[in-house]
């Protein structure tokens, strides 16, 4: 019973910090990589603002390596715009897309010892507009975790002053599936007018988000239903 206990907690421990089976690293700091981020942002910006008919529905799409790109090279300069760098631990974040689910994964180190943490969730956009992140999934390298006490995990890691924030608090209920991530999953543009999110399309490596564009009254009357 002992060497069967010792040979599983040794098995946990190992899956415990091995990265999961779609964790690529990505070196951030390379030219190409610096170059396809930049590349990527400008594409889907064009994309987004391009001039389009009202009510009918267009789709913008983006493969993992351009999704990885971007979290490696783009995530940390906007958010350092915004006044809210990433937290100290995070080395890096990886996204993968596959069988209709999405995985986002974020490199750890605490004391030299690094850790990728990560959720696998369906999304799913409802009728009202909002932005779910449905059935969402917990795992340390290849290592199932509960739920509810990886986001306890997580409101720990971060910073005092991010936990305080109410944005930080809507992303924790969206991860325990508890709340959407977005209550309005649209944008407002420089024309006037609204891109709403109507769906959210999951292939092997590719994310596709298909979008309208509204007039805001139009927009402002689906809030309210």
């Amino acid at each position: 019973m002992i060497a069967v206990i010792t040979l599983g907690v040794a098995g946990a421990a190992a899956r415990l910090h091995d990265a999961p089976n779609w964790w690529r690293h990505v070196e951030s700091d390379s030219d190409q990589t610096i170059e396809l981020a930049n590349r990527v942002e400008r594409a889907v910006l064009s994309h987004v603002r391009r001039p389009r008919p009202l009510g009918k529905p267009w789709t913008v799409a983006v493969n993992v390596e351009q999704a990885n790109a971007w979290l490696a090279v783009r995530l940390p300069m906007w958010a350092s715009n915004r006044s809210e760098p990433l937290p100290a631990p995070v080395q890096q974040i990886q996204a993968n897309f596959v069988s209709g689910r999405v995985s986002l994964g974020v490199q750890l180190a605490f004391d030299d010892v690094q850790q990728v943490v990560a959720t696998t969730f369906t999304p799913t956009v409802r009728r009202d507009g909002s932005l779910w992140l449905v059935a969402p999934q917990a795992t340390a390298g290849r290592l199932d975790l509960p739920r509810d006490w990886t986001i306890a995990r997580l409101r720990e890691w971060l910073p005092t002053h991010m936990r305080k924030q109410r944005d930080t608090a809507a992303m924790l209920s969206a991860l325990a599936g508890r709340a959407p991530l977005f209550p309005d999953a649209s944008v407002k543009l420089e024309d006037g007018t609204r891109v709403r999110l109507l769906g959210v399309r999951v292939v092997d490596g590719d994310l596709a988000l298909t979008c309208v564009n509204e007039r805001l009254a139009a927009s402002a009357a689906r809030s309210r239903r």
